[in-house]
């Protein structure tokens, strides 16, 4: 629905303005670039590179060219399961799976390239729910080398901006602190150098601000 803001207009007037030549744009089109409906050309002029990936069953699909005036790369995944294939249901399901893979590639290699995974953890976690608050917990508790105790201290400081976590604060549920957590930039990343370092909110705002790569921070202190 329109408050998600995922549809090809929304993309057009929120986010094909912003682009420049740092931005890839990956496109899962197949051979038919007509599907977004008028709005490639724009997308061509863009500054931004452009990729596409292909899902087929077929290994003699020969794509034709997205652009003549811009380079694009090309990736073609070929299905290719046998007799697990025994109609078009199964293959429907072994695209939609194949697809959910390249895209979960895709978001942890970016993730990776902006300095937000530290070994096999991703540090920037944002803290939308009760799990991701234990498992927030957990990582701050394991890079920044203190016992979980400490560490929700350190995420509720980091979450609440403060440096002393009243009474009242502790009392209420995790749902709470998820709601706070949910409109606050970086939490865990703070909470890191509050926990490791022993820093005001302040302070550690500041050295945060002055990190070229969050994973940098959490190596200094794993």
């Amino acid at each position: 629905g329109s408050p998600f803001h995922i549809s090809v207009i929304d993309f057009e007037k929120e986010i094909l303005p912003k682009l420049n030549n740092c931005d890839l744009v990956i496109l899962f089109l197949g051979d038919n670039p007509s599907l977004l409906h008028g709005h490639f050309e724009k997308l061509v002029a863009s500054p931004a590179s452009l990729a596409r990936i292909s899902i087929s069953t077929s290994p003699e699909l020969v794509l034709s060219p997205l652009s003549d005036s811009k380079e694009c790369l090309e990736l073609s995944v070929h299905l290719s399961a046998g007799s697990v294939l025994c109609g078009s249901s199964e293959v429907v399901v072994l695209s939609e799976f194949s697809l959910k893979l390249l895209l979960n590639t895709i978001s942890t290699g970016a993730n990776v390239l902006k300095g937000r995974v530290c070994g096999n953890t991703m540090i920037n976690v944002t803290v939308s729910n009760n799990k991701l608050f234990y498992r927030s917990m957990e990582i701050i508790s394991r890079l920044a080398r203190v016992d979980i105790r400490k560490a929700e201290e350190c995420l509720l400081k980091a979450i609440y901006r403060t440096d002393r976590v009243s009474p009242e604060v502790l009392d209420q549920p995790v749902s709470s602190y998820v709601t706070i957590a949910t409109t606050q930039q970086m939490v865990v990343p703070l909470a890191i150098l509050i926990a490791s370092k022993n820093l005001s909110v302040k302070e550690a705002l500041q050295e945060l601000n002055l990190a070229a790569r969050l994973s940098s921070i959490a190596k200094q202190h794993s």
